[in-house]
């Protein structure tokens, strides 16, 4: 902003100059120009303003207006100086046309955009160093590879032509865009194309949120984007409750990646249908046999809270792989120092269609509260465990992730509690009741009427709850502290109650479309800004 009010203050500057240079040099030598061409073609008016000079002549005219007052001497000059030109040179000025000192070109017909020169990393990099919060940075219809990263901290909107026409390609490690406000702004990426050279890398888009629980990111969108051959097309990782929408996916291996904050996910309120989760709807995910991986469209884990409502899943197309189509961690460790891997607190998937070619699990459900509805699933050869539900501490052959420990009795840390499945079809027809992960130990973890219910949230059939201070606690292992409080020894623990109601109820999801469908990120009023 500081170099745009300079190059502002500039062009102002040089407007005045402008038409000072008008008003005393231009203008004047102008008359004087078109006095010597107009006496020269009128030969008897040059003789009468000779005679003028002569003194007897000028007293005989004063003479003769005093006689004869209707008849007048040579008409005053009604020429008059180009007073009214300024406000026009002025703006001329201004738009950079003439303007010698700006580096801009100022348009005022649109809000406070900065149109980059060209798509390249350079011009996109000098556009937003001209930004400040609010504004709008606008990449032009162009293709370019791009070998850096741009961490945006600036509360904009960046936004390209178009996602057909505003691509940008990288290798398969290139990071573009980290949205990093450093706080609560609100930020917004949409219209772009983006080619990975290959699958692999990280986070083609990344959303950088904090784990230290001092803000969240509620304001942060991506949306009309399209992601192709990429490892992670999005990334986000800490606390953020923002919104990705009308992407187009394809051919991404573990297309959306979502890591939350581990403890400081479980230490806020654990409610469904509100607006605190990252929200992933209206979007469409494709794998084709070109897809070289085997994870899944969207991946949950360390804490992650999500909803994922309205999109298009279709692998219809691979044929050589089975395709896994969304996976939600439970906890990985038990704390032993440093950071504790742990499960989701809630998940809200429905309104989706899940379409594969093939797959030996359309989704896996490993902890925390699972709300699942009027979702369809379909297959061409084979489509086992649309919902599957698995608890890895009772498994023996994950016991290295948990200190050697097999647990043995109910309830496990992060465990699947209070989740409702309902109105969910494959190939048509309703799905009646999950399937286990690990059939020989889930059944001590996973109870159907106490864990889980195959039914909306109702007013009667009971609850689990957490008791002691650390929601997700499991009796004998603790969980890390993460700050003062909670004590690190607060193991908590979970009870069920089959009084009152469900947990949840009355389950209302929450509005659609997300009110941050209606706009997000920067732009405000004032010029269009185009770099030269």
């Amino acid at each position: 902003m500081k170099q745009f009010l300079r190059s502002l203050l500039l062009s102002l500057l040089y407007s005045v100059a402008l038409n000072l240079l008008l008003y005393l040099v231009v203008f004047p030598l102008y008359k004087k120009l078109r006095r010597a061409v107009y006496l020269r073609r009128h030969p008897k008016e040059a003789e009468y303003l000779r005679r003028l000079s002569d003194p007897d002549f000028r007293d005989a005219i004063r003479e003769v207006n005093r006689e004869f007052p209707r008849i007048k001497g040579l008409p005053k000059s009604k020429a008059r100086r180009p007073v009214l030109l300024l406000p026009i040179i002025l703006l001329v000025g201004m738009t950079g046309f003439w303007n010698p000192f700006s580096h801009v070109h100022l348009q005022w017909f649109s809000p406070t955009t900065y149109i980059a020169a060209s798509a390249s990393f350079a011009d996109v990099s000098t556009a937003y160093g001209l930004c400040s919060d609010g504004d709008t940075l606008s990449i032009p219809a162009d293709s370019k590879t791009w070998t850096s990263t741009l961490t945006v901290t600036k509360a904009i909107t960046i936004k390209g032509a178009g996602k057909a026409l505003t691509v940008l390609s990288g290798g398969s490690t290139e990071q573009y865009f980290i949205l990093q406000p450093g706080s609560d702004k609100a930020q917004r990426l949409t219209g772009i194309g983006f080619i990975g050279g290959s699958s692999g890398g990280t986070g083609k888009v990344e959303i950088a949120g904090v784990t230290n629980g001092s803000y969240c990111l509620d304001h942060i969108r991506i949306d009309h984007c399209d992601f192709e051959n990429d490892n992670e097309a999005i990334s986000s990782f800490g606390w953020v409750e923002g919104l990705i929408d009308h992407n187009s996916f394809k051919d991404c291996d573990r297309t959306i990646l979502i890591r939350g904050d581990d403890n400081r996910a479980w230490t806020r309120t654990i409610a469904a249908g509100t607006s605190h989760a990252l929200f992933i709807e209206d979007n469409s995910f494709v794998y084709t046999n070109a897809h070289v991986g085997i994870d899944q469209f969207v991946y949950n884990y360390e804490g992650a809270r999500t909803v994922i409502r309205y999109n298009s899943f279709d692998a219809t197309a691979e044929t050589g792989a089975d395709c896994a189509c969304f996976d939600s961690h439970g906890n990985q460790s038990y704390w032993t120092g440093g950071t504790d891997f742990r499960g989701q607190p809630l998940v809200e998937i429905y309104n989706n269609t899940f379409a594969v070619h093939h797959t030996y699990q359309f989704c896996i459900f490993r902890g925390g509260s699972v709300i699942c509805h009027d979702n369809a699933f379909t297959y061409i050869t084979s489509g086992a465990n649309p919902l599957q539900c698995g608890e890895e501490e009772g498994d023996p052959g994950h016991s290295s992730w948990f200190n050697g420990i097999t647990r043995t009795a109910w309830p496990a840390q992060d465990q699947i509690n209070n989740s409702f499945f309902w109105n969910n079809t494959l190939n048509g027809a309703p799905i009646t009741d999950i399937s286990l992960w690990f059939p020989s130990t889930d059944p001590t973890f996973i109870q159907k009427n106490r864990d889980y219910f195959m039914a909306s949230p109702a007013a009667s059939g009971g609850s689990e709850s957490y008791t002691g201070a650390r929601q997700g606690g499991s009796q004998s292992h603790p969980t890390a502290p993460g700050d003062s409080t909670p004590p690190a020894n607060d193991t908590g623990s979970m009870a069920f109650s089959g009084s009152g109601p469900n947990a949840y109820y009355p389950y209302v999801p929450y509005t659609y479309p997300h009110p941050l469908q209606g706009g997000g990120g920067g732009g405000g009023s004032g010029f269009a800004v185009i770099l030269k």
